[in-house]
């Protein structure tokens, strides 16, 4: 590929880190992946020491966008997946001029005024259809049984160690987690689409529908992995994202 490759921005989700994305990068073009660029939020990936800090969301907000200028290249393809469906739109409203499209993989758009744990509620799944609910109690589960439940289908014994390994270590600012959305997706400027997992043991399919509409997404498009697809379908991943990135804008 020439100079015309895509730019991407990559931000991982909750228990996460940008550690995650290695075997989808694996999968991408040579000249995609010199044109990458893998955020973490503060207490996770690369700012595990930072794990102490209550940032606000516009703080995080901030600093992820500032993060990407520094990069230097753009404007990018923005993707986040699970809790960094709660930042993506407001990093796009702060800063548009640096993506070109979003793209919500399996992610969480909590409605303006909620959070994401109000929106995934305290109990198991189908006790209060208000909210997502968990696939396990998560009052009474172990925590790495929880993590397995949620992480484990679909990953190899090798990788699901692995990712265990890691996500213990990652630990998503309970402030964020918590913290109202001011808004949606919903009128932002750049494009925006969503990749809906099939087989996710966290959001339910037609949870992942109604993400989609808040985050304004223009399509929706079906991949049929669990929630961590880009563990256990890098390739296919890939494949989709390689599909779904807009044409560069005419120089």
């Amino acid at each position: 590929m020439t100079s015309t490759a895509t730019a991407w921005v990559f931000l991982h989700g909750g228990q996460h880190g940008s550690w995650c994305w290695s075997a989808l990068l694996a999968q991408m073009s040579a000249a995609d992946r010199a044109r990458t660029l893998l955020l973490d939020v503060p207490g996770c990936g690369l700012k595990r020491q930072r794990g102490d800090e209550s940032p606000t969301l516009a703080e995080v907000v901030a600093e992820l966008n500032a993060e990407v200028a520094a990069a230097g290249f753009g404007p990018a393809v923005l993707v986040g997946h699970s809790m960094a469906g709660s930042l993506l739109p407001l990093m796009v409203a702060a800063a548009p001029q640096r993506y070109r499209q979003v793209v919500y993989l399996a992610a969480c758009v909590p409605r303006p005024g909620d959070s994401v744990m109000a929106t995934m509620g305290g109990t198991v799944r189908g006790l209060d259809p208000a909210v997502v609910g968990w696939p396990m109690d998560p009052a009474t589960t172990a925590p790495e049984a929880l993590l397995r439940a949620m992480f484990g289908p679909g990953l190899e014994a090798h990788t699901l160690s692995h990712l265990l390994r890691e996500a213990v270590q990652d630990h998503w600012p309970m402030s964020l987690a918590t913290a109202a959305l001011p808004h949606d997706g919903q009128g932002l400027s750049v494009p925006a689409d969503y990749i809906v997992t099939l087989q996710d043991p966290i959001l339910p399919v037609a949870w992942q529908g109604r993400f989609a509409e808040r985050a304004g997404a223009r399509a929706m498009h079906q991949l049929d992995a669990p929630h961590e697809a880009f563990l256990s379908h890098p390739a296919a991943l890939a494949a989709l994202l390689a599909r779904m990135a807009a044409p560069e804008p005419e120089p």
